[in-house]
C-alpha cells in the first residue's frame, strides 16, 4: 500500500480515475439538461450495448466450459489414500451474524473423514459479533476447531476475514467454507486425490457447489440450476479462456 499504491486494493479508485468519473458525471448532467430525450435514448442504447457484449462474452465462456471435464474422484479412491500420506489441511470459515447456521457447519466439520491431527478449522468471527461467538463457544473443546476473533474494521467482508485468518493457518492446503455450507465427509480426501491427479502447476482446485434441497420449491430449483451453470460450465470456461477467476 505504501510502496506501490496504484496496485493496492486499499485505494479502490486512483486520482485519474476519480477525475474521469467526475468529468463523465458533469457531462452527462449537462446533456440531460440540454437534450434530455436524446441523452436518455443514448444512455439506454449504451446500456443495452454493454449488456449484449456481456451476454456474448458469457456465451463464449460457456462454449469453452462445454469442453471441460471435471476431475472425478470416487469414494473408494479417496479412502484408499493412507493417512500418513495426507497433507495438513486448514479450513477457513468466515461468518458474520450467522448464529443460526454456525452450529450445523461446525457439526459438519466434525464429521469430515480426515485425521484430526492433520486438520485445523479456523472459525473467523468479527470480535463484536457476540451472538455468533456465543453460538460457537460450545465447540471450543474440539481439538480441530479454533475461534479467531477478527478485529472490527471496514470492510466487513469475507476476503478481509480470510486475509486476517490466513496468518494463523498451518496447513499445506487451505480451503474456505461459507457458514451455510455442509461439505460431504470425504471432500478433503477427494481434493487431495484431485491434486495428485493434476499437473504440478495446479495450485487451486474448485469443488462444485450444489443445493441440498433442490426439489423443495421453485426458488431452490432455480438456485440449483444457476449453481450448476456457474460451477459446471462458466468457471471452467473462464479457466480455459485464461479469464480472471472470481471468488467461487
Amino acid at each position: 500500500r505504501d510502496e506501490d499504491p496504484v496496485h493496492s486494493a486499499a485505494n479502490a479508485v486512483v486520482g485519474w480515475q476519480r477525475a474521469v468519473l467526475w468529468v463523465l458525471l458533469v457531462v452527462t448532467v449537462a446533456l440531460m439538461v440540454w437534450r434530455p430525450m436524446h441523452t436518455t435514448i443514448a444512455l439506454i442504447a449504451l446500456s443495452t450495448f454493454a449488456y449484449i457484449l456481456t451476454m456474448a462474452d458469457r456465451v463464449l465462456i460457456f462454449r469453452q466450459g462445454l469442453a471441460y471435464r471435471a476431475i472425478v474422484v470416487s469414494d473408494d479412491e479417496a479412502r484408499a489414500i493412507p493417512d500418513e500420506r495426507l497433507p495438513s489441511y486448514t479450513i477457513l470459515v468466515p461468518a458474520y451474524n450467522e448464529p443460526e447456521v454456525v452450529g450445523d457447519l461446525l457439526g459438519a466439520m466434525m464429521r469430515l473423514e480426515y485425521p484430526p491431527d492433520r486438520l485445523q478449522v479456523l472459525l473467523l468471527l468479527e470480535a463484536d459479533d457476540e451472538v455468533t461467538i456465543a453460538a460457537a463457544r460450545g465447540y471450543e473443546d474440539s481439538d480441530i476447531i479454533t475461534i479467531v476473533e477478527v478485529p472490527p474494521a471496514d470492510p466487513r467482508t469475507k476476503p478481509k476475514a480470510c486475509n486476517y485468518g490466513l496468518q494463523f493457518a498451518t496447513g499445506d492446503i487451505v480451503t474456505i467454507y461459507d457458514a451455510e455450507d455442509l461439505p460431504e465427509p470425504l471432500q478433503l480426501r477427494k481434493t487431495v486425490a484431485a491434486f495428485e491427479k493434476s499437473p504440478p502447476e495446479v495450485v487451486c482446485i474448485q469443488s462444485k457447489l450444489a443445493y441440498h434441497n433442490a426439489h423443495q420449491n421453485l426458488l431452490t430449483g432455480w438456485f440449483t440450476a444457476e449453481y450448476g451453470l456457474w460451477f459446471g460450465y462458466l468457471l471452467p470456461g473462464m479457466m480455459r479462456s485464461a479469464s480472471p477467476i472470481p471468488l467461487g
